[in-house]
């Protein structure tokens, strides 16, 4: 196939497509706020952080809007075709919807993904009236997302905003042309006439019923462009009183037509209250014109509406004041949405606030707590050593609830430290290397006191060495916590079960206990922070949380196995420790 046949075939390169593109000028050119608006509002309502109306040349795509591009892009206002997901838009003429572009087989290999931050990508074709696609009208966002039936819908509406501001753009440059060309003829007729005095009285009204006709075609096609607008369009006079709009307009203020709103004077009562019209007034006969005020006007059921409102004046031939004429777009949802994300700030600020006053507290109440914690321990131990065969059994008893209280209570404020640093991000590993049976045994001294006033059976397999380099206290805490939790819901009398082995590049210590059991639909939420089982038996709810968070910074993994009724196994397993090595960062 020779090189015109491919293009023919080709939709991004097709002649006729490049030509309608060429024709509306729109290429090279500056921003220009109407499309701007529609791109901002594009991505305050989808909440999406860019906004695009692309426009897809033969090698390359140019931004008539762009908003929220990253450099250097955004300066450039263009990219190669290389980085577009919009001329596929083009080839298909559909809309282009993408969850995840690292997963899209249309452009999973797309430089943007890299080099622009596109993830998710939703775009609608941009084509003319007469069925030739120009570009796409997108938004993106940084982070896989699904878009829903109404975003892809309002993107559309947004869409045809942008159609409908190239085709006014357009028309506006014909009718230019349109009227260049008939001053063009009218100075030419003029000098025909002169020229010719014999033909000039019929030259005179040949000519005065050709600008009749082009005038009338104009105020025609200017009426069509003026009722079909999104926007609010109106002429009034300097002192308010409208002489012609939009039904647009109209409605937006909640009139049921124009005429009605006719019967009302912007200056003396469309503005709501703590706004006037004198900013307007000052600014437009200083300037002869106002763009992009932005007040609040009241509706004809007394409610609120936000408008961003352009002006200029419009004088006769001797300089006198004819009327002033304008747009009015509404952007109360805009403010609504502005005003919602100002008060999310600030009740996230709140929420921090909070956060902090809450892990200063913790913190001042756990140090607080420990010296007389640290008093009671050593009375009961010097007490357990010194007076055993004279306390009754009764007393003993009491004696090691005790015990058994003080050394909860203490994991219970080691728990909330650690939490506190987690949360904070401040929790510092200090690694070193190990074998991990010797941390196990000495957390069995800690936890044997407990086990023996339950009479649990501690059975141990740890044969083989189990090489790591880990912090030894912080792991010491994980386990701790887990092997207290197989205590904590295992009968008395019964047996826990520890045993450790290498695997792969992993070396494991598993806890067995013969417990009651977890439901399969529990054994991950156990790990979140502050859940409980129904069975629990009022534990602090942070003891799992804190362990597995512990291994993972350790690069390591913490799961559970459990059959209801019958047993539970927990595993924790962090990474060997090959010749020295530290693996913990």
């Amino acid at each position: 196939m020779d090189a015109g046949a491919r293009e023919h075939h080709d939709p991004i390169r097709s002649p006729e497509r490049l030509a309608a593109l060429h024709r509306l000028a729109l290429l090279n050119t500056p921003v220009e706020p109407a499309f701007d608006r529609l791109t901002r509002l594009a991505s305050a309502v989808l909440n999406t952080p860019v906004a695009l109306v692309a426009l897809v040349a033969a090698d390359r795509q140019f931004f008539k809007s762009c908003i929220g591009l990253p450099e250097t892009w955004a300066s450039r206002r263009e990219t190669p075709l290389s980085h577009s997901f919009c001329q596929h838009t083009v080839v298909s003429g559909a809309p282009l919807i993408i969850p995840d572009a690292r997963q899209h087989p249309l452009v999973h290999d797309n430089p943007a993904i890299t080099d622009l931050g596109v993830v998710a990508d939703a775009g609608i074709p941009l084509i003319t009236a007469d069925g030739y696609l120009l570009g796409s009208f997108c938004v993106i966002d940084i982070e896989p997302r699904t878009w829903t039936a109404r975003e892809i819908d309002i993107l559309r509406d947004l869409a045809d905003g942008v159609m409908t501001e190239i085709e006014v753009r357009a028309a506006a440059r014909a009718l230019e042309h349109e009227r260049g060309e008939l001053e063009r003829r009218v100075h030419a007729r003029t000098a025909a006439l002169n020229a010719a005095n014999a033909q000039r009285r019929r030259n005179e009204l040949v000519g005065r019923q050709r600008a009749e006709e082009a005038q009338r075609a104009s105020e025609i096609h200017f009426r069509s462009l003026f009722d079909t607008s999104t926007i609010g369009l109106y002429r009034t006079t300097p002192d308010g009183r409208i002489l012609v709009a939009n039904p647009v307009l109209a409605h937006s203020l909640g009139y049921a037509s124009v005429e009605e709103l006719m019967a009302r004077n912007l200056e003396a009562a469309a503005y709501a209250p703590g706004y006037t019209r004198r900013q307007f007034r000052e600014q437009i006969e200083q300037d002869g014109k106002i763009t992009g005020l932005e007040a609040a006007w009241t509706k004809k059921d007394g409610t609120c509406m936000h408008v961003r409102e352009s002006a200029k004046v419009v004088c006769g031939a001797d300089g006198e004041v004819l009327y002033y004429e304008g747009t009015v777009e509404d952007i109360t949802e805009y403010k609504r949405a502005e005003e919602a994300l100002q008060q999310a700030h600030i009740a996230a600020m709140q929420l921090e606030e909070l956060d902090r006053l809450r892990a200063t507290f913790v913190t001042s109440v756990s140090h607080d707590l420990r010296t007389p914690l640290t008093a009671a321990r050593a009375v009961l131990i010097l007490l357990g050593a010194s007076a055993t065969d004279r306390l009754r059994p009764e007393e003993q008893r009491l004696v090691e609830n005790a015990q058994r209280n003080i050394e909860h209570l203490g994991r219970l404020i080691d728990d909330l430290l650690v939490h506190n640093h987690l949360e904070a991000g401040s929790l510092q590993l200090h690694p070193q290397p190990t074998d991990l049976r010797m941390i196990v045994t000495d957390v069995l001294v800690t936890i044997d006191p407990l086990l023996r006033q339950k009479r649990q059976i501690l059975a141990l397999d740890l044969a083989e060495p189990l090489p790591t380099s880990v912090d030894v206290h912080r792991l010491e805490q994980a386990l701790v916590n887990v092997i207290a939790n197989a205590h904590e819901h295992t009968p008395p009398a019964t047996r826990i079960t520890i045993r450790g082995w290498v695997v792969d590049n992993d070396v494991v210590v598993s806890v067995h206990d013969t417990g009651p059991g977890i439901p399969a639909e529990e054994l991950e939420t156990i790990f979140q922070r502050f859940y409980q089982l129904n069975l629990s038996d009022g534990g602090s709810g942070l003891g799992l949380a804190i362990a597995r968070a512990i291994v993972a910074m350790h690069g390591g993994r913490m799961w559970a196995q459990s059959h209801l009724h019958v047993s539970t196994t927990f595993y924790v397993a962090v990474p060997r420790a090959l010749h020295g090595s530290s693996v913990c960062h």
